[in-house]
């Protein structure tokens, strides 16, 4: 594990080794989730030792926006690597220099772009689990920091991705993909996860869109902050729906512009059948990303005037404009489904479900939960918060039982009455033609 977010937990009193959905659901509001590793003995203070990083990195990458062209030497620049996530054909020079252009769609580099508030979590909370991520910038770093917990209990993702662009994002005809220039600094198996860039070519924001896979290798042990530059072929995308693949579905085509780009951590693999990473690492990750921008293979002549973005400023939607967009049935069902879906229900479901599995009993998750509220918000605020939890999980309970009963069960009754009738006449027919 780098240096970057190590973290130092110290012993204060009662030591409880606990996960921090846990931790969660017992009610300690000022442990931050987003820097403690799954598998990490949390006990009830910690401290972020965050060491100050200093980037070697080349001048040119802290350039604002605009083209860059690199000669990609091996000794070239020993704080960046570049790597392609398939094997990348380089046209050289006349001299053997092979050459890459790039181009930043948003630069992190400068913090007064505030590149970060045109991204939001997209993780598997929208399924039912209850991984949590988040994207942020620090003062005085150079980078965005994309970070969080990735858990399997009910999903398996996390991911950013850009909200809904104004226009379509429109990319020139000599563009071969995107580029992404990022370190991996919580640990040093990047390669126990599953990395996917995702992009979409038109303004629905459904579940079909297009992937492609690709790897971060691991850092070199003697140069932990080195950059790396990693590309990503469109002719590498495939439209997926979820993990799975759309058969039969057409290539991805930009001419018509991207609406939406996105990085996603899974331990599901793209295929036709739903695949998981054998050996997938849970928990604590973090990705430091400095750009995230497109690319083409070209050699150095005429052709390096061609641009690679037709849009120079990328401007996207906020929140509010985003949700006024999102069709009626949504905007009518999102209350229900927020109430029966809700997050921090699901949170408090699994720390029950691990603390139970540890020993404890019903009352005494109960006890140690509400001990923790009147540590923080005194005895009347530990009541007030009690009965807030447990009305909101009765109405949950009520309104689910309510669904299932005057909703689901009748739709399954009716299917299955179609399927005997359909049956029935089916039979009777080949008796009749007898």
């Amino acid at each position: 594990m780098s240096n970057l977010g190590k973290i130092s937990v110290y012993l204060l009193s009662h030591v409880k080794v606990m996960s921090v959905p846990a931790l969660t659901y017992l009610g300690i509001a000022h442990f931050n989730t987003s820097l403690v590793p799954e598998s990490c003995i949390v006990l009830s203070v910690y401290t972020l030792n965050k060491l100050n990083a200093i980037s070697a990195f080349s001048t040119q990458a802290s350039q604002p926006w605009g083209r860059r062209i690199f000669y990609h030497h091996p000794c070239n620049n020993p704080q960046q690597r570049t790597f392609s996530s398939l094997p990348l054909n380089v046209m050289t020079t006349g001299d053997g220099t092979s050459s890459l252009v790039y181009e930043s769609i948003f630069n992190f580099t400068d913090i007064q772009e505030n590149a970060v508030s045109k991204f939001e979590r997209i993780d598997d909370a929208i399924m039912g689990g209850i991984s949590l991520s988040s994207i942020r910038q620090l003062e005085g770093e150079d980078f965005a920091r994309w970070s969080g917990v990735c858990r399997t209990d009910g999903g398996g993702f996390c991911g950013t991705r850009t909200m809904p662009f104004e226009e379509p994002l429109k990319v020139g005809a000599n563009v071969d993909g995107f580029y992404i220039l990022c370190r991996f600094t919580s640990d040093d198996e990047p390669q126990r996860r599953v990395w996917k860039m995702t992009t979409r070519t038109e303004s629905s924001r459904g579940e079909q869109l297009y992937q492609a896979m690709f790897e971060i290798p691991p850092s070199e042990k003697d140069d932990e902050m080195e950059w790396m530059q990693i590309t990503i072929p469109f002719d590498s995308f495939a439209q997926v729906r979820g993990p799975r693949l759309v058969e039969g579905a057409p290539s991805l085509n930009v001419t018509g512009g991207l609406y939406q780009i996105g990085v996603t951590l899974s331990k599901f693999q793209i295929g036709t059948n739903v695949t998981e990473l054998p050996n997938f690492r849970a928990g604590y990750f973090e990705l430091q990303i400095k750009e995230i921008g497109v690319y083409n293979k070209e050699v150095l002549s005429t052709e390096a005037e061609t641009p690679l973005l037709e849009t120079e400023v990328v401007k996207t939607l906020s929140l509010e404009e985003a949700n006024k967009k999102r069709p009626i049935l949504l905007k009518i069902l999102s209350p229900v489904t927020n109430v029966l879906f809700s997050e921090k229900a699901r949170r408090r479901q699994s720390a029950n479900r691990i603390l139970r599995k540890r020993g404890l009993s019903q009352w005494q998750i109960f006890k140690y939960a509400f001990q923790n509220r009147v540590e923080r918000k005194g005895l009347a605020g530990a009541i007030l918060e009690s009965a807030k939890v447990a009305i909101q999980d009765s109405f949950r309970l009520l309104l689910g039982l309510t669904l299932r009963v005057l909703v689901f069960l009748p739709f399954v009754l009716t299917l299955r009455a179609i399927r005997l009738i359909s049956g029935f006449l089916s039979k009777a027919k080949k008796t009749k033609q007898v």
